[in-house]
C-alpha cells in the first residue's frame, strides 16, 4: 500500500462513497494488523462516515425505527467523535465495519457489538514510522546516511570473511609442518605405550636369578662362619707337621 498516496486521498477526503473505495484497504490494513499508520485526524473521519453507512444499511427496509436503536445510535456517533486519539479497540472496530455481516447476522447483535467496542476509554497512537523512513529516504542527509551504513556493513562482513580466510590457512600450514615419523618394525612396540609398561612390570616382578642369590648369600654371611671355615681340624694340623 502507498502510504503517501493514501495520505493524500484522506486530505482530500470528502464523505463519499467513491473516496471510500479508494480508501477502504486503510481500514482493511487497520482490522488485519490493529495498527493505524495515519494521523487521527486525518483517518477520524473515513471511520466515521463508515460507522454510518453501516448503521444506515443496518436501519435499510425497516420503516418503524424503534426509538431506542435511534438513541443508540446516535450515542455511538457521538462516542466515536469524543476520542482525541484511536481508540483501544480500533482493530475490532474496524473489523465490524469491513464486515458487519460476518460476524452479526442480526441489527441487534451488531450494535452491541459496534456499543462494546466504543465503551472504551483508552487510546492508542498512530505508528507513523514510514513517514520518517521515508524523509531518510529522500533527503539528501538520508541517502548519504544510508550509503555510509552500507559501507559500513561491507566492512564488517569482508573483515569477518578475512579472518575466518586466515584461521583456515593458519591451521592447513601448522598441519604441514608437523614432521612425518616413519616407525620400524622393530620400534613398533614404542606406539604402545601400555605394552611398555606391561614388559616393565613383568620384569619388576620376576624372581632374583641364582647368581643373584649367591651374591647375596655371600655378601650376608657372618664373619664366625668364615673363621670357622679357615681353621683346620687337628689331624689334618698333625699331617702337616
Amino acid at each position: 500500500m502507498d502510504y503517501r498516496k493514501m495520505e493524500r486521498l484522506l486530505e482530500t477526503f470528502s464523505n463519499q462513497q467513491s473516496d471510500y473505495l479508494q480508501l477502504e484497504p486503510i481500514l482493511v490494513d487497520v482490522s488485519k494488523t490493529g495498527v493505524v499508520r495515519f494521523r487521527w485526524e486525518l483517518i477520524q473521519p473515513l471511520i466515521r462516515y463508515k460507522l454510518k453507512s453501516v448503521l444506515d444499511e443496518a436501519y435499510s427496509g425497516v420503516k418503524n425505527i424503534p426509538d431506542d436503536d435511534k438513541d443508540l445510535s446516535r450515542q455511538l456517533l457521538e462516542r466515536f467523535d469524543r476520542f482525541k486519539e484511536p481508540p483501544f479497540t480500533i482493530q475490532r472496530l474496524c473489523e465490524l465495519l469491513v464486515e458487519p455481516k460476518r460476524w452479526y447476522k442480526r441489527r441487534s447483535p451488531l450494535l452491541r457489538g459496534l456499543e462494546k467496542s466504543l465503551l472504551v476509554v483508552s487510546t492508542v497512537e498512530p505508528d507513523l514510522s514510514w513517514m520518517s523512513k521515508e524523509q531518510l529516504v529522500t533527503s539528501d542527509e538520508g541517502k548519504e546516511r544510508l550509503m555510509l551504513q552500507q559501507q559500513e556493513l561491507t566492512c564488517a562482513e569482508n573483515m569477518i570473511t578475512n579472518d575466518n580466510t586466515q584461521s583456515d590457512s593458519a591451521f592447513t600450514s601448522v598441519s604441514n609442518k608437523r614432521p612425518m615419523v616413519e616407525l620400524s618394525e622393530a620400534d613398533s612396540t614404542v606406539t604402545n605405550g601400555f605394552d611398555d609398561i606391561d614388559l616393565q612390570r613383568q620384569h619388576d616382578r620376576s624372581p632374583p636369578t641364582k647368581k643373584h642369590c649367591t651374591d647375596t648369600n655371600e655378601d650376608d654371611s657372618h664373619p664366625s662362619d668364615t673363621a670357622s671355615s679357615t681353621t683346620s681340624s687337628p689331624h689334618e694340623a698333625l699331617r702337616e707337621d
